[in-house]
């Protein structure tokens, strides 16, 4: 297979035999088959809500690189998907090569972009609750992002985030669970009027957490990154909002 061809069903069919895939994404491949794994095709379709017909694209923390691969297939212009995972980029490396390279795929993380590099999109999605210092995170993509930031975020009413709040260290049980979700509903008519920010006693996985009007009071209002934000309930169908950040020019 040369640069720009894409792949044979027998290179397809190999690839899918000789690897082990975590189910988190699936991705489609020539041929008609695909990776498998959780379809984001309905998360697709809200995250590329704007018009990406020529526009760059980058995704923060691509895992197999299905955002790339929508974005290219929606006309976009140039797609590169940043995955750091050693697994996760060889993956998605692959998946690109199959489909004859029509985007790219680097390990890397945001800091490592060179000083030259602009993207008119940038996709940060279900990853701002995994950094310690959300403010920073979101500055250094405003130095590559041109237009559109989008950005998935957790909400101070995740159950997953109260369970760990509940009995930090222990093992989540049903009731510990269930009890979770309960407070969740309570949380939930007050969280939506207040900007309220919530943080994380469990390491690494959940960090920080937004309401929408404490992410739009913090980053556009306090911190002037953006000109204008509109939010939408995450099609995930949990307890996360997508924004979609316009960027305010410098």
């Amino acid at each position: 297979m040369t640069a720009g061809q894409v792949a044979s069903r027998k290179e397809v069919e190999a690839f899918l035999a000789e690897t082990e895939f975590s189910g988190y994404q699936e991705v489609p491949l020539p041929h008609g088959m695909s990776v498998p794994g959780q379809s984001r095709k309905e998360r697709a379709d809200q995250v590329f809500s704007m018009d990406v017909s020529g526009r760059s694209v980058l995704d923060v923390g691509t895992s197999y690189g299905v955002f790339p691969y929508e974005a290219i297939s929606r006309g976009a212009a140039r797609a590169v998907g940043l995955e750091p995972n050693p697994r996760s980029y060889a993956v998605a490396k692959r998946v690109s090569e199959l489909h004859g390279g029509r985007w790219e795929i680097r390990q890397a993380r945001v800091e490592e972009l060179g000083a030259d590099e602009s993207f008119d999109v940038v996709l940060f999605l279900n990853v701002l609750h995994h950094v310690t210092d959300p403010v920073e995170a979101v500055r250094r993509l405003l130095r590559v992002c041109n237009e559109t930031m989008v950005i998935e975020f957790c909400r101070p009413d995740d159950p997953e985030y109260l369970e760990h709040l509940a009995r930090p260290g222990t093992r989540v049980t049903s009731v510990t669970r269930w009890r979770a979700r309960a407070k969740s509903l309570m949380l939930r008519p007050v969280l939506n009027r207040i900007p309220a920010m919530a943080v994380a006693n469990w390491e690494y996985h959940r960090t920080f957490y937004f309401s929408p009007a404490a992410f739009d009071n913090l980053f556009r209002l306090h911190l002037g990154f953006f000109d204008e934000i509109s939010f939408a309930r995450s099609v995930t169908g949990k307890r996360r909002v997508v924004a979609h950040c316009r960027v305010r020019p410098t």
